[in-house]
């Protein structure tokens, strides 16, 4: 059984997906610029029961804020930050210096 994956470039705020449609949503270096309640709100309505969403940004001191999780979430997002930055390490399985193959 092979991976499908697809790549959507567009406003975290309007997601073109149905409801209960993703596995995983993902964003990286760009979370800072979004209005964090609108896109909390769409990835609530489009990821799936037990999906994932995956945000990654520069901005060292970010808050992530979600109903009554806000606390949880922060911990756990500056936790794996640092650990990804500890020591220079790569982010799990990517290599230092190698480029993700686009049409993999």
């Amino acid at each position: 059984m092979g991976i499908t994956l697809d790549l959507y470039v567009c406003p975290a705020e309007e997601l073109p997906f149905e409801d209960a449609s993703v596995d995983l949503l993902t964003s990286f270096t760009a979370a800072h610029w979004f209005d964090t309640e609108k896109f909390m709100r769409e990835a609530n309505r489009v990821v799936k029961p037990g999906g994932c969403v995956a945000i990654s940004t520069y901005t060292l001191d970010m808050s992530l804020r979600y109903g009554n999780c806000s606390e949880k979430l922060t911990k756990v997002f500056r936790e794996v930050r640092s650990r990804s930055l500890n020591l220079g390490a790569s982010p799990p399985g990517l290599g230092r210096g190698k480029c993700l193959d686009a049409e993999r």
